[in-house]
């Protein structure tokens, strides 16, 4: 019985650390600062020191934007330059709400 309660107590802690990891927050700043001057829903993207591109749409965490990812993480040559994902950026903000597809709509 002794040994059953600590196998029960031991997976119960397992768990719980692994939630607190999943919820530790976010490391970078960039996210946040991408959605500063935005609105729900509005196409962002920003860069990590590794220079890979993140584009997504900001969405409310608390009571600030963040810029959640929905779209692949480019890297290297792959990622466009400033100036072509703010072309992106414009023309996406541009589209009404039914041209936005299903899964980007979170």
């Amino acid at each position: 019985m002794r040994a059953l309660q600590i196998t029960v107590t031991a997976m119960l802690l397992s768990l719980s650390a692994t939630a607190a990891l999943a919820h530790k927050g976010h490391g970078s700043p960039e996210p946040w600062k991408a959605c500063a001057d935005h609105a729900l829903n509005d196409v962002c993207a920003w860069e990590d020191t590794a220079n890979r591109r993140y584009i997504g749409t900001c969405r409310l965490v608390g009571e600030s934007f963040l810029c959640v990812r929905n779209r692949p993480i480019q890297t290297g040559s792959a990622a466009p330059s400033p100036a072509h994902t703010q072309t992106i950026l414009q023309v996406a903000t541009r589209l009404p709400l039914t041209a936005v597809p299903v899964f980007m709509t979170l």
